[in-house]
């Protein structure tokens, strides 16, 4: 992490040249007021996705900036990773420092701040001083403290799916983990994991920053392994078969995956990748291929944009695309990694209807920090606390749910 923040004093993407002393003790300053001292040493790829956002703050603050340019900064973050954030920011004001921040929640608009501009479909609509009344009426715009009655019919529709659930008839479990104990390069992640997902359920994973939520999907599926004396069984995949043949049937789709996705191929063809797990196609796609790309295209709403790449696309717009490359596969279960996050209020609503009509189709594990972001039929939760995994009874309610 150290040639990280280095790289935000040297301004370049890759450390090209050695640290100076009087800028390792900077870096070292930095990595204190941010509380990643003790990871100074970590590679990026093992630290949870809160570590890394905050370690990229830290890369922006290191070189002491006039201005600070912050995109969807509290996204996928719980409450103490926002309290690190508000102190670190609490200091660039301090220093006389200014920040420019885009958020589509209310909640994510720093302490501090103290303007607001309002975009609407690439128009300035306004410019005025953020007020106390302001920010309450775009919390309200934005369904953030849904109202009481809200809360209590998506609890009630939880409530049935959960009975139906249990008047299921009991079949094998779709994936069963025994005794698993989970490392991310040799750091441990998760300890003596027990856990089944059977058909007709749906579940939350719920977790503060670093409590494994993304490390736990992947070893659903099949990035990561339990460490030996785990046991990970996957209905009709017995023990031996190539991880590949089981990923086929799993769709997976992760604010990562957004983030990395820049292949230049056309929309249409991005879709049409889901059945060959490829990034792109190496060859055109076969009239079948053609045909479900199609009608998942229009599943999304995203027909009108099939002929953009993924660059051309909102936020919102790519994420609904690499939902529909996962499913362009027909996977009997899929693994959704914070997927409201980065999505305006509106945005978020027709997910979350995409989503429960999703599950009627296929098993759902979503991991999410804001209960809100649940669609409802969720039955169970899973709690990950302390390298610990603990189900528990769904219980929808507002705010962040760590």
């Amino acid at each position: 992490m150290s040639d990280l923040i280095a790289t935000g004093l040297h301004r370049t993407d890759l450390l090209l040249s050695p640290v100076t002393p009087s800028e390792r003790r900077k870096i070292e300053a930095t990595l204190r007021a941010c509380g990643l001292k003790r990871l100074a040493g970590r590679r990026m790829s093992s630290l949870s996705y809160g570590q890394k956002r905050l370690a990229l703050l830290a890369r922006a603050l290191c070189p002491d900036p006039d201005w600070l340019l912050l995109d969807e900064l509290y996204n996928g973050l719980d409450a103490s990773y926002r309290r690190r954030i508000d102190r670190a920011l609490r200091a660039v004001r301090a220093r006389g420092g200014s920040w420019i921040v885009a958020a589509h929640r209310a909640a994510d608009v720093p302490r501090g701040t103290r303007g607001l501009i309002e975009l609407d479909a690439g128009r300035l609509l306004a410019m005025r001083p953020l007020r106390r009344e302001v920010a309450s009426r775009l919390r309200a715009a934005a369904g953030e403290g849904a109202a009481r009655g809200e809360r209590t019919r998506g609890a009630e529709h939880t409530g049935r799916a959960a009975r139906a659930v249990g008047g299921a008839r009991r079949r094998p479990p779709l994936v069963r983990i025994s005794g698993a104990d989970l490392y991310v390069d040799y750091n441990p992640v998760l300890r003596g994991v027990s856990w089944e997902l059977r058909d007709a359920e749906h579940w939350a994973v719920f977790g503060a920053n670093g409590a494994g939520k993304s490390s736990f999907l992947k070893l659903l599926y099949g990035d990561l392994s339990p460490a030996l004396g785990g046991v990970i069984e996957r209905r009709g995949f017995p023990q031996g078969t190539p991880i590949a043949d089981w990923k086929r049937s799993v769709g997976f789709v992760s604010p990562e995956l957004q983030t990395d996705y820049a292949v230049n191929v056309s929309v249409r063809d991005l879709v049409a990748s889901g059945p060959r797990a490829s990034i792109g196609l190496a060859e055109p796609a076969t009239a079948a291929e053609a045909r479900v790309a199609a009608r998942w295209l229009k599943f999304f709403a995203l027909s009108g944009v099939a002929g953009r790449r993924p660059r051309e696309l909102s936020y919102g717009q790519l994420r609904r695309a690499l939902l529909a490359r996962a499913l362009a596969a027909g996977p009997r279960l899929l693994l959704l990694d914070e997927p409201l996050t980065g999505l305006d209020p509106a945005q978020r609503a027709f997910m979350k209807r995409l989503l429960e009509r999703l599950m009627r189709r296929v098993t759902l594990v979503i991991a999410v920090h804001h209960a809100e972001d649940l669609p409802r039929g969720v039955t169970h939760a899973l709690h990950l606390e302390a390298g610990r995994a603990h189900p528990h009874p769904v219980h929808l309610r507002t705010g962040s749910a760590n």
